[in-house]
């Protein structure tokens, strides 16, 4: 995950919704929001033998559930389990097809389950900020390739063994440890 993915993220988690209930030391809710994502771990050159190439976030989802468990003072834990989508629009001269210009949509969608620490401050008002960080695990459950050239589009999963119509060689892993941080306000 680069930096700039995780900034994103960041403001991402800050826009989103968040709703809870719960009894003085837990609290249980869900969250959603958009993300804003762009995979610069995938090689161009490489994968499309060295034609110019030019990329654009995917703009996708994230929902998820959590439990603020407190600790002690302002200190509580709070794991999650996230379902986020990320993803790539790659767009290039490469024309396997008819000779025209091609987009390759890569489409990788993950179960993410962080626990965080999270400290809040003025925890006494209705409305107060906070600060999360942690590590993360990231499960993969979904990565699908659409190619768009000349009026066709072709699908496939992601480095399928079917080569027949194409394959790109994608570097997802199926899981990814992260370490995420974010502010908020509840």
């Amino acid at each position: 995950m680069t930096w700039r993915r995780r900034g994103l993220l960041l403001i991402a988690a800050a826009v989103s919704l968040s709703t809870g209930a719960g009894a003085q030391r837990v609290r249980v809710g869900s969250h959603g929001g958009l993300t804003f994502a762009r995979i610069t771990e995938l090689d161009p050159t490489r994968a499309f033998g060295g034609f110019p190439v030019s990329r654009a976030d995917r703009i996708g989802a994230q929902a998820g559930v959590f439990a603020t468990l407190h600790m002690r003072d302002d200190w509580s834990l709070q794991p999650e389990v996230n379902y986020t989508q990320k993803g790539v629009r790659v767009e290039t001269s490469f024309a396997p097809v008819d000779g025209g210009p091609a987009t390759i949509d890569i489409a990788v969608d993950y179960v993410e389950i962080p626990v965080l620490l999270r400290l809040d401050a003025a925890r006494n008002r209705p409305w107060h900020p906070f600060v999360v960080a942690g590590p993360q695990l990231g499960i993969r459950v979904r990565c699908q390739t659409d190619l768009v050239t000349g009026g066709s589009t072709f699908s496939s999963r992601c480095a399928a063994p079917d080569a027949t119509l194409f394959t790109i060689d994608t570097p997802f892993t199926r899981t990814e440890v992260a370490g995420v941080a974010g502010l908020g306000v509840t």
